[in-house]
């Protein structure tokens, strides 16, 4: 017999995740709506033996990104639209899409420059 709590985890709840997040809604507000801990949602996420829930969140990712950015294009000429809010919300929801870029490099000649102004501190 195994030990714990059965599990809430059904299969149906897979098309209401992506129903819910097709109004913009996050993970959390998700796990909320289902009564479960978000601990609980991103561990069946990660199951391999839950690959329909896995994809189910992808797709409601997808579905909530959607939506954010649609209400970002529609509302950039209405001057009551808080661009700053929404940007800030955007770009710590979905970072891999919307994170701001910072490759800094130096190249060798650059680096060997510096290492000569260090050297004649010394």
């Amino acid at each position: 017999m195994p030990a714990g709590r059965p599990t809430l985890y059904d299969p149906k709840i897979c098309d209401k995740v992506v129903e819910l997040m097709k109004d913009g809604s996050s993970l959390a507000s998700v796990a909320l709506e289902l009564d479960i801990d978000r601990d609980t949602l991103l561990m069946w996420q990660k199951d391999p033996r839950k690959p329909e829930f896995t994809l189910a969140i992808q797709k409601g990712l997808g579905y909530s990104q959607g939506w954010w950015e649609t209400k970002g294009h529609k509302n950039l000429e209405n001057s009551k639209f808080n661009y700053q809010g929404w940007h800030l919300n955007i770009k710590n929801r979905f970072r891999d899409d919307w994170k701001d870029k910072q490759d800094i490099s130096i190249s060798n000649d650059i680096a060997r420059e510096l290492d000569k102004m260090r050297d004649k501190r010394r």
